[in-house]
């Protein structure tokens, strides 16, 4: 919903189209661990390795991306350093 359509609601409507935006949320992240294995699962299946990263681990993979695919995706997708922005700002 654009802000625009939002801000034209009454204060109850806001209310209740941000509480289901959060009770959705809740609902789709208890879900998120089972979608996680079953994907993990699906690859191992088809004997794919699946490697888990820790916390450092991972930030040395992200270093390493933006010096490497990101900066070269940046270069060739219009906008794509804008979109990797936007992406990495997603916590």
């Amino acid at each position: 919903m654009s802000k625009k359509n939002f801000e034209k609601l009454s204060k109850a409507q806001q209310d209740a189209i941000i509480k289901a935006g959060k009770d959705a949320e809740a609902y789709y992240e208890a879900k998120a661990p089972a979608i996680d294995d079953e994907s993990i699962k699906a690859f191992k299946d088809h004997q794919v390795e699946v490697v888990t990263l820790n916390d450092a681990q991972f930030k040395t993979w992200l270093d390493l991306a933006k010096k490497t695919s990101y900066a070269q995706y940046a270069k060739d997708v219009p906008n794509g350093q804008k979109l990797l922005d936007e992406a990495l700002a997603v916590q």
